[in-house]
Parts: C-alpha cells; structure tokens; sequence
C-alpha cells in the first residue's frame, strides 16, 4: 500500500476517499457531485525525476493528485502493479511527500476551507460532511423550496447551510453561481409566493359555469355569429347586455336579435343603430309587446309612424334619450290606441326627452287611462307640478317614476305638487321614485308618503338632502299601513343620522333587500354594528363614503348577513388589505386592498 494512503488509514480519513486536497481537487469534486463520474483526464505530465521499472508507476510530485482523483479500487491495483524497484528507489521522497502533504492538509483544516489557487472557489465556505444526508432513496425536504423529493446520488447539498437541494433548485443554483456567492437576504420569489398565497386564500371567485362562458365568447364574437338560433329570452338578454356593454351592436348584427315569434326585445345601446333599421323592427318582429330601447338617439318621427300601424300587441314602450321624437309625433302614435279594440298600453316609461310635453301626456292618459300600470317620465324637462295633475285618473299605477324632472335653471317638483299626487295614486303604488328633486323636503314622507301609500316595496329619495332625521324615524315610527319595504335607495341623504338607520331597522329590518346608504357620513360605528345584526335578509348594501366603515364592520356584516351577495365599499379608506372576505359574497371598491374591483 502507497505511505499516503497508509497514512490516511492511521489518521482515520480513509472513509473520506474524495476529500478536497489537491490545488485542482475542488473542480475534480465539483464535477463529481453532478454526477460525471467518467475518468478525469490528467494535467500533462512534467518529465520524470528517476527511470522506473513500469509504465503504470508514477512521479512522486503527482502523487497527490492521482491518489485523489481516482477510486480506491483502482488504486490499490495500480500499486499492487509498482514494481519493487521503484518502491526502493522512492521510498525517502514518498514519505518526504507524505509528511509535505499532511502539513498542507492540517493548514486547510485550520483555515476552515479549500486552496485559494482555484479561482472560481475562492469565496466559497467549507463544505464538512457534504455527502453525509445523502442517502440514495431516501425522502428528503428541499432547503430552497421546501417540497419533498427523493433523495439520489447526484442530489446536492445546501450551499447557503444545512440540508440537501432538489433537482431544480440545484440547476438554479448552478446558474446563478450559488456557490460563490453568499446569501444577501430574503429571495424575492419567496416573498412574491407568500404574497400570492395570500391573495388566493382572501379572493373568492365563482366558477362560470360552461353556459356562461359560452354566451361571454358569443357576445364578444358577435360579429362572426351567422344565427343565434332557439337559445330562450333570457340567454338572448344577456347577449344583448353583453354586446351593448361594448357597444357593439351595430345595423348588420340586430338581425341577430329579431325573430317573428319574440314578444319581448330589450336592446341597451342603440347608438349605432340608424333609424332605418330600427323601424324594421316592426317587420321581423310584428308580435311585440315589449320594447325597451336605451341609447336610441338616432330614433325619430318616422320610427313611431312606422311602428303604429303594425305592432298591434305592443303593452310596454320604454324608450331613453328619443332625442328627435316631436311631441306631435308623440300624439298621433299615443292616438293608434283604443281601449275598446283592447289595444292599450299598459306601461310607458321616458327618459331624456326635452320635447316631451304636457299635450302629449294628456293625449297618453285620456286614451290608456285605467290600463296603465306603470308610467316612467325621468329627465323630463318640461315636466312640472302643473303636468303631475294630468296623472291623477290613474288609480291603477303600481309603478311611479318622476325622478329628476324639470330643469336647475327653471321650474322643478315642489313638495305640494308631490304630496297632492300621491293623495290621488298613492294607494296602489308598488315602487316610487323621487330621486333628484331637490326642493322636496320633510312633508313629502309625513304627509304624502306614509298616509297613502302603505304598499310600497321600493322607495328612492336619492339627493334629497331636505329631508330631516326626524320626518325620516316619524315615517318608519308606527307605521301600520306598509308591512316593510325591501327596497331603499338614500344615496346623498346628507342629512340622515344613526337615530334614521335604527328606525328603519325597527320597521323594515325584517324584509329589507336592497339598501344604499352612500354617502350618510353621519351614521356612526354602533349603528353599522346594529345594521350588521338586524339586515339578516339584506342581499345588496351599499356602505361609500361612510368613514365609520373599516375592517371590523365588514367582517360583522359577513358574519350577520348570510344572504348578502354584494357589498359596496368605495372610498372607505379604512377599509384596508386585510379585509376579511367571504365565499359567495363580492365586495367592490377596496382601495387600499388587492381585491379592489377593476
């Protein structure tokens, strides 16, 4: 046996064949741990000292080297195969290069790493018992990542400390020079999936079911669609909903829409549309008795004139901003009607119309009169408290909108007007709207609502910053008339305290719905608190521009309201990243959070 691997026997590091000692034994071992185990070519060899009796002997300066390079196996042999000449005639300088090699490695020991004529690892920290964890088959946890893997010969340890490496991070680790360098703090990446795991455990998102991605595709391709075919009425609704949204409907895709069996046709943007082909309604789909028609700018006279004669079933018109529709063209299509044919119109609804005037109004109820059931006049300029009286033969109404009428510069709703309308159609009405009438105040809901019309379920006083907190708890304090509203719009009652809220609650608490309370900065942390437990039914609420909303509220409103859907928080800056949230329940509006709706 060679002295120095006699000697490394003695000092107990034999266990250790592939231990870093030689001046290029740190790429040597580099390599082995990627697995390239094929034979290490050899540095070319300096011409030798003294002739030797074998072609297989070596020098003794590359004693080191070879002895560290190769297997044990494949040592033994080799110095089984010296001859005894040689062994004579190198012994003094063998145990010379011996004790030469045992200093070196004992100031390596001592230095705590590898030689510093190797460039590429001159930073690099000790490695002691690097191969001692890895036990082929075994299952390990990845030092980087953390997942589980099974451990084989070609595993790495950890560079930066303790633990074994997979396979990928390995490879990171190569070509980023892992070794050479030491760790400078927390990786982003970690940082970046601590962040993401985070939002996907707080953001909930409904799963589209294969119908609605379906309609989604057909609604942006529209274009490309030949045929819609028998998809049902409320499938073609929200298609239409969908390509007005991108205002994509257009005179070459209503085609799409129209059908001689629909009786219904809702269309939300018809900017696009010239009034040649909205006229032709009337042909492809003669059997309406519903039409609502938003953004219909380009619709005129014509149209009206066009349609009279052949829509014969028509019950609803609903038509926002006809522009260029003259009240005379109003009269002679309200005039087509006749109660005693049975052909009436039941419900009418107007929004945007400056030539819409009391003649035509007059014209609408002395023809339809008892019929009508529902009657919409928003944004309606000429609309004033003289024109509320043509409205007082329709004592059937279940559906009031008079929201926004008259203009800032002339005449609006007054309270009297509003009052004495609702002593005449009060009794019967189902929903009201007064929204934007910024003259009405206290006396609209003690005198005019609550002693004549106990059958509200949908109430809008949006903007009406007159009205007091004490009209508002009198109106809601015994109040036997209306079992409960489900339906309450407050939007910019400016006005309204936490005395309002709690009133509202005692009487409506049980059935309410929908409820919007944007903007009433005066309800404070406690009355929220209450809402949260008395709105059990609430679906819909909107809390904006409310500063006593944070955290804490919202988590008690997801706690105390199981059947709540949606939930508005725009402005509530309180309102902050950790936010609770809530399978099956959507809240729009978080500015500081990542949730915020887009």
């Amino acid at each position: 046996m060679p002295p120095r691997r006699q000697q490394q026997q003695q000092s107990g590091d034999g266990n250790r064949p592939y231990e870093v000692t030689g001046p290029t034994s740190a790429l040597t071992s580099f390599l082995r741990e990627q697995g390239i185990t094929g034979n290490i070519h050899r540095r070319p060899q300096p011409p030798a000292a003294a002739p030797v009796a074998s072609s297989s002997a070596t020098t003794i300066d590359e004693g080191d080297e070879n002895e560290e390079n190769e297997d044990p196996t494949n040592a033994n042999a080799e110095a089984s195969t010296s001859s005894s000449a040689s062994k004579a005639g190198g012994k003094r300088k063998n145990n010379s290069a011996a004790a030469l090699a045992a200093k070196k490695k004992k100031a390596r020991k001592d230095a705590g790493g590898d030689d510093d004529e190797d460039e590429m690892f001159v930073n690099a920290p000790a490695k002691p018992g690097r191969y001692d964890n890895r036990i082929p088959g075994s299952i390990a946890m990845c030092a980087e990542c953390g997942k589980k893997f099974t451990v084989t010969k070609y595993t790495a340890s950890n560079p930066l400390g303790n633990g074994v490496l997979c396979l990928p991070c390995s490879q990171e680790s190569i070509n980023s020079g892992g070794n050479a360098r030491a760790p400078t703090g927390p990786k982003a990446k970690q940082v970046k999936k601590r962040a993401t795991k985070a939002v996907e455990e707080k953001e909930y998102k409904t799963v589209k079911t294969l119908q609605q991605i379906c309609i989604g595709v057909i609604g942006k391709q529209i274009d490309n669609v030949e045929a819609l075919g028998d998809i049902g009425p409320k499938n073609l609704d929200k298609i239409s909903k969908i390509v007005s949204k991108h205002r994509a409907l257009t005179k070459e895709n209503l085609e799409l829409f129209l059908d001689i069996g629909h009786r219904s046709l809702s269309l939300y943007d018809c900017t696009n549309i010239p009034s040649e082909d909205l006229a032709g309604i009337a042909n492809f789909c003669p059997h309406l008795e519903r039409i609502l028609l938003n953004m219909c700018g380009q619709i005129d006279d014509s149209v009206l004139e066009h349609w009279a004669p052949r829509l014969k079933e028509l019950k609803y018109l609903s038509l926002y901003a006809p522009y260029l529709i003259t009240s005379k063209a109003w009269i002679k299509f309200f005039s087509t009607f006749s109660a005693a044919e049975g052909h009436v119109l039941e419900g009418f609804g107007i929004r945007q119309s400056a030539r819409f005037n009391d003649e035509a109004l007059q014209t609408l109820v002395d023809i339809c009169g008892e019929h009508l059931y529902n009657i919409q006049l928003s944004e309606i300029g000429r609309l004033t408290d003289d024109s509320l009286k043509f409205l007082y033969p329709l004592k059937n109404l279940t559906v009031l909108d008079i929201s926004k009428a008259g203009t800032p510069e002339g005449t609006t709703l007054t309270t009297p007007g509003v009052v004495a309308l609702l002593k005449e159609v009060g009794a019967n009405l189902v929903e009201l709207n007064l929204d934007q009438n910024y003259e009405l105040d206290d006396d609209v809901l003690v005198q005019g609502i609550k002693p004549h019309c106990g059958r509200l379920r949908l109430l809008s006083l949006s903007h009406l910053e007159n009205i007091s907190p004490e009209a508002f708890s009198t109106l809601f304090d015994l109040w036997p008339l209306n079992s409960g509203l489900q339906t309450l719009n407050l939007r910019r009652c400016l006005s309204l305290t936490g005395s309002s809220l709690r009133s509202l609650l005692a009487h409506s608490g049980h059935s309410l719905l929908n409820l919007n309370v944007n903007s009433v900065d005066e309800i404070e942390q406690n009355d929220l608190f209450q809402l949260a437990k008395e709105g059990v039914m609430l679906e819909t609420l909107d809390v904006s521009f409310v500063r006593a909303v944070d955290n804490f509220v919202v988590k008690a409103m997801l706690d105390g309201m199981p059947m709540l859907k949606v939930l508005f928080c725009h402005g509530n800056n309180r309102v902050t990243d950790d936010c609770p949230q809530k399978r099956g329940v959507s809240i729009r509006g978080l500015e500081n959070s990542v949730h915020m709706e887009l």
